[in-house]
């Protein structure tokens, strides 16, 4: 790292260069790929490489990407499930997910904090001079843990002071790439002088051939493309777009770097309308007004073009990955001087994306905070009736399909039937999921009211819910004299928007704590047996809980 001074105006300003990082290989064979940088995932961009297992008997090793020390390891039952930050000179981070255990001097100090703890979510923060290690040191084994669908290793980038995410791909690690990137299909829009669009088009590679006609008076572009490169055939993410309209750059993508905090911007970069009609993940090419990703360069009147009637407009479209492989289409678009086909109106409430919204349902409101919306947006509200008998008040919602959100928004709703006060504790905001529904976590009563947030669109009622988990044997039984674990399923009646806040819960052998790590994905929860437990009977004891404070109790004996 170097500390550079700049005078100005008589001051000395100091400001810091990061010098760049040369990552080493995080596994000992040869570098394969599931997922890539920037890939487009449900709500992100996925934020660093998926590395697959070598598919041999034993878990591979995971090796430090360059030296450094310990800085972090947190125990989750989702999203990274257990992960390690290694900190390095220079400025930077490195990210180790989907864990399945770590060195054993690791392991004990993790062990040591859940007991002290009593809980399998941790997070354990350490000093330089505590757990320092070498370039390509191993330091755990490649896992399964957390958001995953099999064993891999997510392995990140990023600067150390601001948290941002880079693309390991830049800083040396040894992948092959001689495949450029493809263009699928392209979709085009024509949009009014009022904002609105007025026509829309996919148009596949093998059809950009002739002049395509549009309607409307400001010119849109998205594209459906995908990248590979020698050491996997999964696609992967773009790394570079620019959009060239007679010659002139008017738009420019280029994915260096993001905040975590970001991530959730992607809905407003790609098209969600069609994400949700499962059309395919469609790259804008110009940008909505609510997006705020600092990933976008050179860029015009937010990448929309005016269109000149009775011009055939050039139209280059460039695309090129970390390696700087790059493809192009070229082709020509003209506005239609036919009648307009496909007329959009505004039906609802038109709510703008930089400006607060309030809809007052009578019995409850629904709260928009400013830059809820990506762009200004007619939205619909409507409330019916919820004829469960555990329902305490009529559905109330906002009907706005396709429509990403990204503030969460506050839903508040007052009882329309008499809720006795012993059962305010067992009530919960619902939201609408087919003929079922599922628990908003962290609701909270505010005198007659219950407020709860949400970030995506639907339909919420106020439900009671006083019936406690399920605690089901998985793999327990009486003799357990030759197995070294165990394993329960916990789950509730009403399932959770957040799977890891479902249930909440405790373990005892003999009436002493026991560590049980849980697994979100598949509701469950393991132990596996301490050398120091004695031979002979022994009782188990688990406490589950719900939000609402439902509670069960599982006891049995066993014989190890």
């Amino acid at each position: 790292m170097l500390l550079c001074v700049k005078e100005d105006s008589g001051m000395s300003i100091v400001y810091t260069i990061h010098e760049p990082i040369q990552l080493m290989s995080p596994v000992k064979h040869k570098l394969s790929f599931s997922g890539g940088f920037g890939e487009l995932r449900s709500n992100h961009f996925h934020a660093g490489l998926d590395i697959r297992s070598s598919h041999t008997a034993y878990p591979d090793q995971i090796l430090s990407a360059q030296k450094g020390f310990i800085s972090k390891i947190d125990i989750k039952s989702d999203g990274y499930g257990k992960s390690v930050f290694i900190q390095h000179p220079g400025g930077y981070t490195t990210v180790y997910g989907h864990l399945e255990r770590l060195r054993p001097d690791l392991e004990a100090k993790i062990k040591e904090i859940q007991a002290k703890e009593e809980a399998f979510e941790v997070e354990l923060k350490f000093t330089e001079d505590e757990f320092p290690v070498n370039a390509s040191e191993f330091f755990a084994y490649m896992g399964n843990t957390g958001a995953s669908r099999g064993a891999h290793l997510h392995f990140e980038l990023r600067k150390t002071a601001t948290n941002e995410i880079l693309d390991p791909l830049e800083f040396g690690l040894g992948v092959e790439d001689r495949i450029a990137p493809v263009i699928k299909r392209v979709k085009i829009y024509g949009f009014g002088h009022d904002g609105f669009l007025k026509d829309e088009k996919i148009i596949p590679k093998s059809k950009l051939i002739q002049p395509i006609s549009i309607h409307g008076d400001f010119l849109g572009i998205a594209i459906d493309a995908a990248d590979k490169n020698n050491q996997s055939w999964i696609t992967t993410g773009l790394k570079h777009i620019r959009l060239y309209v007679d010659e002139t750059l008017v738009y420019e993508y280029h994915l260096d770097s993001w905040h975590p905090e970001d991530a959730r911007y992607m809905n407003a970069h790609i098209d969600f309308h069609n994400k949700v009609k499962s059309l395919g993940h469609f790259h804008r090419c110009y940008k909505l007004p609510g997006n705020c990703l600092p990933i976008y360069k050179n860029i015009i009147n937010d990448g929309l073009v005016a269109f000149q009637p009775g011009v055939e407009h050039k139209i280059r479209i460039e695309i090129s990955d970390a390696f700087d492989n790059k493809t192009q289409e070229v082709f020509s678009i003209k506005k239609s001087d036919q009648p307009v086909e496909m007329v959009t109106s505004c039906v609802g409430d038109m709510v703008l994306y930089d400006q607060p919204y309030q809809w007052d349902f009578g019995f409850g409101q629904i709260n928009f905070a400013e830059g809820t919306l990506y762009e200004s947006t007619p939205i619909v509200p409507d409330s019916f009736n919820n004829l469960l008998k555990t329902a305490y008040s009529p559905w109330l919602g906002i009907k706005a399909s396709g429509v990403p959100i990204h503030k969460k928004f506050q839903i508040s709703i007052v009882p329309t039937k008499l809720l006795n006060p012993e059962l305010k504790s067992k009530s919960y905001i619902a939201l609408k999921s087919g003929l079922e529904s599922r628990c908003i976590p962290g609701s909270v009563w505010k005198g007659d009211t219950l407020i709860g947030s949400h970030n995506q669109m639907g339909f919420f009622s106020i439900m009671v819910d006083t019936i406690a988990p399920s605690i089901t044997p998985v793999t327990f039984r009486y003799d357990l004299r030759k197995a070294w674990s165990f394993k329960f399923r916990i789950r509730d009646n009403v399932p959770s928007t957040k799977v890891s806040q479902e249930v909440k819960y405790k373990a005892y052998i003999d009436g002493k704590w026991i560590l049980m790590e849980h697994d979100a994905k598949t509701r469950t929860i393991r132990h596996e047996f301490e050398p120091d437990l004695a031979p002979g009977k022994h009782e188990l004891v688990i406490v589950a809980q719900d939000e609402r404070l439902n509670q069960r109790t599982y006891k049995a004996f066993f014989v190890k």
